[in-house]
């Protein structure tokens, strides 16, 4: 295993575990080494790794790629201690189980000032495994993405037949995985690691009947705990008989682990907490549509766009006709449900571009992007019809509407979104006034 450590600003060593083929070097988050540096390229270069051999290649980076102080212009083979500069940013590469102080030695002038330098980087394997699982927890947005790619790690490090780092809603499937629901049971009731052959048990005696039919020789079993509760697990085996057991030294390798997940659950739990209580101060509630805020806010951003690239736009209020009427004959209750039938019609009539908001009690609003007075017409009378052809079904029976629909578009002498927006409110008006059930354009020049 090939290990990579990259100095930060503040000159503390981040290490990264090398993959046995391609490994991206660059600023961009997409690469496998993602190091955020401005003299760093987005796709600065590449290391390959084949078994022992190692190869690094500059990938026309701006700043270049130096090894050993040296500039390359072509791919080079790299040895175990040898020095790289990506931009600005110094790495040294080392091969798993070679002493960050011991290594080729060709010309003493130059390696001895590395070694001197490198002496105050002790390098443990366990220390850049728990790197890495800290970078990778941190760097994959997807957690359950993730827990896999730790998975592999942890099997590697531990040479498991076979590895799972899961969460607590996953625990069901512990069987068809393969693992032993006795272990997994008894890690969980104790809120502690879980040993097989246990230490002082020396008995060697399967946990469990499915333990016994994939012949586990050891097991080990480590539980994630949030707040008193069980929150994932660590599970790992062995099925070869002349393999050591695990030992209590694998168990705290996998506790230190469990710690770095517990963490990474928590921040992913915070995280859709966040998202959720974002998703609520931007929603209505009832039909589930943007609410009028946030609407407007998006609303801005795309007016602007329109205005300064010259491309049409236009605006859409609708109101439901006599809808006080329905609330005082059926209830508000049935009032709501036709309010969040309405929203889904006209959604399911609308572009994925298009904004769609609740404007008010009854009140909707639609930006059409990219779309001038003519189409939005066109698309105003498809609303129309998508309301008044099929009755609404309720609790109350079915109960036929209308709609009533102003629309007006985007001009070289409109100032700003809320003058837009007053234009279609005032022909709406205008189309209430004209009997209802129809759409009504403001008319320019």
């Amino acid at each position: 295993m090939w290990i990579l450590t990259v100095r930060s600003p503040g000159n503390e060593p981040v290490v990264f575990i090398l993959k046995n083929g391609t490994n991206t070097v660059g600023r961009n988050q997409e690469n496998d080494i993602a190091i955020v540096d401005d003299s760093i390229s987005r796709q600065h270069a590449e290391i390959h790794c084949r078994g022992d051999r190692i190869v690094v290649r500059d990938l026309d980076s701006k700043n270049g790629t130096l090894v050993n102080l040296e500039r390359i212009n072509k791919p080079r083979a790299l040895r175990s201690g040898d020095q790289l500069h990506f931009g600005q940013r110094a790495a040294y590469i080392f091969q798993r189980n070679t002493s960050p102080l011991v290594g080729p030695i060709d010309d003493l002038s130059e390696t001895k000032p590395r070694v001197r330098e490198l002496s105050t980087e002790p390098l443990d394997k366990n220390t850049a495994l728990l790197s890495e699982i800290a970078s990778r927890l941190m760097s994959i947005p997807s957690l359950d993405g993730a827990l896999k790619e730790i998975s592999f790690l942890v099997s590697e490090a531990l040479d498991a037949k076979k590895c799972a780092v899961l969460q607590s809603t996953q625990f069901d499937q512990l069987a068809e995985m393969g693992f032993s629901t006795t272990l997994a049971r008894q890690a969980i009731e104790q809120r502690s690691a879980v040993l097989f052959p246990d230490p002082a048990d020396r008995s060697r005696k399967p946990p469990s009947k499915s333990a016994e039919l994939i012949r586990i020789q050891s097991a080990l079993c480590v539980p994630f705990v949030i707040e008193d509760a069980v929150a994932g697990l660590l599970y790992a085996y062995r099925t070869d008989p002349n393999t050591r057991p695990f030992s209590p030294r694998d168990a705290k390798l996998a506790i230190a682990i469990g710690h770095q997940v517990s963490l990474a659950i928590q921040r992913a739990r915070l995280i859709e907490e966040t998202r959720v209580l974002k998703k609520w101060a931007i929603t209505d509630s009832l039909t589930g549509l943007d609410n009028r805020r946030y609407t407007l806010e998006m609303g801005e951003l795309e007016f602007q766009r329109a205005r300064s690239l010259k491309r049409p736009m236009s605006v859409l209020i609708l109101d439901i006709d006599h809808f006080k009427g329905i609330n005082d004959r059926y209830g508000h209750s049935t009032g709501d449900q036709v309010l969040k039938t309405v929203a889904g019609r006209f959604r399911q009539q609308l572009r994925g571009i298009d904004m769609l908001g609740r404007y008010g009690g009854d009140e909707f609003i639609v930006m059409l992007i990219d779309t001038g007075l003519e189409g939005a017409q066109a698309i105003g009378e498809r609303l129309l019809l998508c309301i008044s052809e099929v009755p609404f079904d309720t609790d109350r029976g079915a109960i036929p509407l209308t709609v009533s629909i102003g629309v007006s578009a985007l001009t070289e002498d409109c100032p700003d979104l809320a003058t837009l927006i007053d234009q279609a409110d005032k022909v709406l008006y205008e189309a209430k006034q004209k009997g209802r059930n129809r759409v009504q354009a403001a008319q320019y020049g």
